[in-house]
């Protein structure tokens, strides 16, 4: 199995944009299929309903003490907040600070690894915050795509009403800090806008059983 062939197929799927439920999705299926199939591996394309989020577009400006806009990603499974947008105050929420500040109606800014995301995102969540800001774990200048759906595959009449009802975006590393010193030097207010699908898509799995 050489190093060109292997480079041969990551230059080929890395051109495809495989989107849940696309078109270049069942391009990328066929072409795994197509290649286990030349190496002799019993392969099949599985399609099945799943509910999808597909993030579209979203906008983040800061409106005082200072006027900036901050590039930002939309969160998948996130409420739409389009075209009006949230309006509200920022305020930090620490990793291991204060479980009893003051969220309700405020836009939180979340950072840490994903164990301690998700535990500051269930408390914003539950004390009223209206969207949340995930700041970009790592290298400066890297928006990492987020998820919020925690129910594992697609839901139940029992696990539905665990799917989010907020709206929520991620920045880099470094509009992260940046944030935070606005926060600890004066009021800050942002308005926060984003737009993501939800619905139920067919999605393709190859699978190859050696």
């Amino acid at each position: 199995y050489a190093s060109d062939e292997i480079r041969r197929h990551i230059e080929y799927l890395s051109k495809l944009t495989r989107q849940a439920g696309s078109d270049d999705e069942l391009m990328a299926a066929k072409y795994i299929k197509k290649q286990l199939d030349t190496y002799e591996i019993d392969a099949k394309i599985y399609e099945f309903d799943a509910l999808i989020s597909l993030p579209e577009a979203a906008a983040l400006e800061v409106l005082h003490p200072v006027q900036k806009s901050l590039d930002c990603l939309p969160c998948s499974f996130s409420k739409s907040a389009m075209p009006q947008g949230l309006e509200a105050e920022l305020t930090f929420l620490e990793p291991d600070g204060d479980q009893c500040a003051d969220l309700k109606n405020k836009i939180v800014v979340i950072a840490g690894d994903k164990e301690r995301r998700k535990k500051m995102e269930q408390t914003a969540w539950q004390k009223g915050s209206i969207a949340q800001i995930y700041v970009t774990p790592g290298k400066p200048g890297v928006i990492q795509m987020v998820q919020l759906k925690k129910v594992y595959g697609n839901p139940t009449p029992e696990t539905v009403q665990k799917l989010p009802d907020t709206t929520a975006v991620s920045i880099s590393n470094d509009d992260g800090r940046y944030l935070l010193g606005l926060i600890k030097k004066d009021r800050v207010v942002v308005r926060l806008k984003a737009r993501s699908t939800r619905g139920y898509r067919k999605v393709r799995l190859p699978v190859g059983n050696i």
